[in-house]
């Protein structure tokens, strides 16, 4: 009997019937990728969509009773952050989480995801162990519920292996290569291509390692305008882990697969599309992008084509993620403070929120920092920011020491808002969920910060000063331009102000002891203005992290 270890990641994303799946042969430290064996498909009218009939099972197996089987470390990381993303992320919700299984085998690495496994149960999901018998009885149950207008989900994280032409996952019970103890994958295809559902979202990540070796690769609503883009598309979507004959790999700093990662990251927006949604195809564009630029990084291989998709039909328009709104369609909030009292307005100047904090506000702002639409608002108090969401609910709290003040802005055009916090030494880049993704600490003395975008065609950058010097940075922190006040005058203020009244075009506007001086992106003066020069040499010699 011939026998392959065999590790693909695919995700299948479905519509008018079953998506297919990939499994390939391993080649060891990676995950290879080559052809793909389809489940036939059969056209029919396409149903409005509905969520309330869709319905999800995800499986991540980190443990196996066999004590000679290494565990796949972040395949219930995988499980859960998937499952979460669809059902309790705003910006998708595809699935109700109280229609969500998790057959699941061990315990999340990651601290985010042993949060999210707690939220999605507190909000109705159910969890079961990742038994062979389980997992099958959940799946037919699962897909007994998903009605034909909405979409069913199945996401497996696992050890897989080949034999005799037929591909297996193995389970919390399995022994291998023993097939008996295993799970068939046409089993599971035909248990999905059997129900009424006709809308199929199938990820399987297998085989991340040999099964005997410790090698190592590398709560609201759906959306409206989902609901209705998603009934006009049909067709067929299949995302494969790599491009046939090439690897995918496991990316122990993320803790997921790089290819996991990167739908992760473009489902969370960072695939937007022009027309504010995720598609298929842009999903496609960032994944391709994301994998080859980790595979170069860490590999430093030429790479062709990273990833494989195929699209049938208009599938590619499929939205999978409802990203940001339209200006004209977001509320337009204010706010503004006195010593520890703060006011919400709206655009009618309706007050709308009015806490009072228990030390004075430093600064307070609005600013959209997780690209759903909808604006978050932004309190600094000492040493500490603090983010609440539309229903004035805490969402997350971020210690910096020595805080003065912050500024806000979409730094990577992503529809998405940065938060710049500037303390007397540092600024700091937070993104989402509150992580950091740069920080300068070359100058003392630091006084005042903004974001600045000269026009709506440029790309936004950082400002600061310091009591002598203005300077940019980039969304990463390092230093694009530096320079320095005409001696004896002293920085005073910092303030982005528009050059006409269409509010076409701004300038940065420095007010010192002596008079006002105004700045391009370029650091050029944009009027006529006394000679400010480069810092020194010396001077722009930063400690950058």
């Amino acid at each position: 009997m011939q026998m392959r270890s065999w590790k693909p990641l695919v995700l299948a994303l479905a519509l008018l019937g079953l998506t297919t799946a990939t499994f390939v042969p391993l080649v060891r430290h990676v995950r290879s990728a080559g052809p793909v064996s389809a489940v036939a498909t059969t056209a029919a009218p396409e149903p409005k969509f509905d969520r309330h009939e869709s319905a999800g099972l995800f499986v991540g197996v980190s443990k196996f009773r066999d004590k000679d089987m290494y565990g796949v470390r972040y395949a219930v990381d995988d499980a859960v952050d998937l499952a979460y993303m669809f059902s309790m992320d705003r910006r998708l919700h595809l699935i109700p989480p109280q229609r969500v299984v998790l057959a699941l085998s061990g315990a999340p690495v990651k601290d985010k995801s042993k949060q999210r496994l707690k939220e999605l149960k507190e909000a109705g999901a159910k969890e079961v162990t990742a038994t062979a018998r389980e997992i099958l009885y959940q799946l037919r149950q699962q897909t007994a519920i998903a009605g034909p207008a909405g979409i069913f989900i199945l996401s497996i994280a696992t050890h897989g292996f080949m034999t005799d032409g037929s591909e297996y996952i193995l389970v919390e019970s399995s022994t291998y290569p023993d097939t008996h103890t295993s799970l068939k994958t046409a089993l599971l295809f035909d248990i999905v291509s059997n129900s009424p559902v006709r809308r199929s979202l199938i990820f399987v990540d297998a085989c991340r390692d040999r099964a005997l070796s410790n090698t190592r690769s590398g709560a609201a609503s759906a959306a409206p305008d989902i609901e209705k883009k998603m009934k006009n598309v049909s067709g067929q979507v299949v995302f494969y882990a790599a491009s046939a004959g090439n690897y995918a790999y496991d990316d122990a700093v993320s803790r997921n697969g790089v290819f996991t990662k990167a739908v992760l990251d473009g489902l969370d927006c960072q695939a937007s599309a022009t027309d504010e949604f995720v598609t298929a195809e842009s999903l496609h564009r960032h994944a391709e992008k994301q994998v080859k630029q980790w595979i170069l990084a860490n590999h430093k291989a030429p790479v062709g084509a990273a990833i494989q998709v195929r699209i049938d039909g208009n599938a590619g328009r499929m939205p999978l993620s409802k990203c940001w709104n339209r200006p004209s369609g977001r509320e337009v909030l204010s706010v503004s403070f006195d010593g520890s009292h703060l006011t919400l307005k709206n655009q009618e100047n309706q007050k709308l929120w009015e806490p009072v904090f228990p030390s004075p506000i430093l600064h307070a702002g609005v600013a959209d920092v997780d690209a759903d639409g909808v604006s978050e608002i932004i309190v600094a108090l000492k040493e500490r920011l603090i983010i609440f969401n539309r229903e004035f609910a805490e969402v997350r709290q971020k210690e910096i020491p020595g805080l003065r003040t912050f500024a806000t802005g979409d730094l990577e055009r992503k529809h998405v808002d940065q938060i710049v916090a500037l303390s007397d030494s540092a600024i700091t880049i937070i993104g989402r969920d509150g992580e950091i993704t740069g920080q300068f600490t070359g100058l003392t003395g630091l006084r005042n910060v903004a974001v600045f975008r000269q026009t709506s065609s440029h790309k936004p950058w950082i400002v600061a000063a310091t009591a002598d010097s203005l300077f940019s940075l980039t969304s990463a922190a390092s230093v694009r331009w530096h320079r320095v006040a005409p001696e004896g005058d002293e920085i005073r203020d910092l303030q982005i102000v528009s050059r006409d009244p269409e509010l076409k075009r701004q300038d940065i506007a420095v007010t010192t002891t002596r008079r006002t001086a105004y700045f391009d992106s370029d650091g050029d003066p944009a009027r006529k203005t006394d000679a400010w020069k480069d810092a020194p040499r010396k001077r722009r010699r930063y400690r950058l992290p």
